[in-house]
């Protein structure tokens, strides 16, 4: 099943792609304001979504990740090839690394979004977007790469099989000018302080290693900070501009000393918390007891425990881990700054 508006010409082409009808027409109904600055169409699968580029070009694709036949990354892999102007967003229910990965190995994806989205942060993603296509390198790392990987709220370093930096998301960047655990020499290598990094780095770039799994490790920095953990996986061989062919490997960095936070007005958007509601959970997301919690809200315990049964009810939930659990894959996170 197809849903589209009437086209016009001189608008941009905007497909969302969905096998949830019901979530495609909350979509249009929440978009309506948008209809005189986009052609807004909708389709229930990807195969209908691909019938719909051979009549129309499309400017912006967002997808669901999730879908039964050809999934999201499966339908964005295939527009890359044949329509590559076209830019595209995901749409996820989960947060997880494994999708992460794929979107980033396999997929040239502008921005991810979890599910339930704020409406106003997909419409300011798309605007992104549109911008963005009049001025698309075509580079693997610049661009596309640069765009979506700067969104993450964890560092990521591309590094090629001379071990030297390809790129570096603004996370990766911080940790880099820092030095205390990566640093990058005067010939552009990366170094690492702990020497099972490298080895690691040597398995990725390893061209008989072609399905090598991710590997974990911790990176010290000093011993009054936590350890940064650290996730090494292969890219592949890659073209990287006025270059021959070159593999290249990854680093996910995760660094406890600056943890994540979820952005305070989302948790409002998404669970109807006030103000009071949303802030404390933001801190119990930090990792805090409910006590500290309070403490750093200005709050008296006994308020703080009045709130926290109201968010659970409003969550669903029953723990302070099972609330943090679903903040952490269901809320937008605010990038930490070191």
């Amino acid at each position: 099943m197809i849903i589209t508006i009437k086209m016009k010409t001189n608008l941009a082409n905007i497909l969302f792609v969905d096998d949830d009808p019901n979530l495609l027409r909350g979509i249009g109904r929440s978009l309506q304001t948008q209809e005189k600055n986009w052609n807004i169409l909708f389709a229930e699968s990807a195969d209908a979504a691909l019938d719909i580029f051979k009549d129309s070009p499309i400017d912006v694709l967002v997808s669901d990740l999730a879908m039964p036949g050809m999934n999201g990354l499966q339908l964005v892999t295939k527009i890359n090839k044949k329509f590559p102007e076209t830019v595209c967003v995901i749409l996820s229910g989960t947060a997880d690394m494994a999708s992460m990965l794929d979107a980033i190995n396999v997929a040239k994806v502008f921005r991810f979004y979890t599910k339930p989205t704020i409406v106003s942060e997909l419409v300011k993603g798309i605007e992104s977007a549109l911008a963005f296509k009049t001025k698309a390198s075509g580079s693997p790392f610049k661009g596309y790469g640069s765009t979506a990987l700067d969104e993450l709220p964890i560092a990521v370093v591309v590094v090629d099989e001379n071990y030297k930096s390809v790129f570096t998301n603004r996370a990766g960047a911080a940790i880099l000018a820092d030095g205390q655990a990566l640093s990058i020499d005067r010939a552009g290598v990366c170094r690492a302080r702990e020497v099972n990094i490298h080895a690691a780095l040597r398995s990725a770039l390893n061209d008989d290693h072609k399905n090598i799994e991710p590997m974990y490790f911790v990176l010290p920095i000093s011993s009054e900070l936590r350890p940064l953990s650290v996730i090494v996986n292969s890219f592949g061989d890659q073209h990287l501009p006025g270059q021959h062919a070159s593999r290249l490997a990854s680093m996910f960095i995760f660094d406890p000393n600056n943890p994540l936070e979820p952005s305070i007005e989302a948790l409002k958007t998404l669970f109807g918390f006030t103000p009071a509601e949303a802030n404390l959970t933001a801190s119990l997301t930090k990792g805090l007891p409910l006590e500290e919690s309070a403490s750093e809200c200005g709050i008296t315990i006994s308020s703080a425990r009045t709130y926290l049964k109201r968010i659970f009810s409003k969550t669903g939930t029953s723990r302070q881990g099972e609330l943090i659990k679903l903040v952490l894959t269901s809320v937008p996170i605010n990038t930490p700054t070191r």
